[in-house]
Formats: C-alpha cells, sequence, structure tokens
C-alpha cells in the first residue's frame, strides 16, 4: 500500500494537474464548453495511455538501449531540477 501511494504521488507531480489548468483553459478559451470537454478527454486518454506504456515497457526499453535503472534516475533527477522553474 505504501508502494501505491508513493507511486500515486510521484505520478502527481510529474503530471502536475493543477499546473496545467490553466494552460488548458488558455488555450480552449475560443472553444464552448461540449468541446472543452472533449479535448479534455481525448488529452487525458493519451497522456494515460503513454504513461501506461512507459510504465509497462520502461524497463525493457532501457535495457534493450543498455542503459542502467539507477543512471536513468539520476539523469532525469538532474533534469527535472534543471529545467523546472
Amino acid at each position: 500500500m505504501i508502494d501505491l501511494i508513493a507511486t500515486f504521488i510521484f505520478f502527481f507531480a510529474v503530471i502536475d494537474p493543477i499546473g496545467t489548468v490553466p494552460v488548458f483553459i488558455a488555450v480552449t478559451q475560443q472553444h464552448d464548453a461540449k468541446t472543452r470537454r472533449r479535448i479534455a478527454l481525448l488529452a487525458t486518454l493519451a497522456s494515460a495511455s503513454i504513461l501506461l506504456f512507459f510504465v509497462v515497457a520502461g524497463k525493457f526499453i532501457l535495457t534493450a538501449m543498455k542503459i542502467p535503472l539507477p543512471t536513468f534516475k539520476y539523469c532525469m533527477g538532474i533534469f527535472i531540477a534543471v529545467c523546472k522553474p
């Protein structure tokens, strides 16, 4: 149960749904409510599909590219620290 909560918190922080709401509103302000709901649903399904694909296949992809998981974690930590304002 602790691992599930930790994973949820990690995904919540990476996806940042609270921070993307203003961007979504700004980009879709010229659309009506029905179109906005459809855009939100399609974007959610697309991003969830991509996220689930890499959750399932990510380790296999890294193994195929001969990148150790700890190295990837360190590099992504540095990348996130440098790129996120």
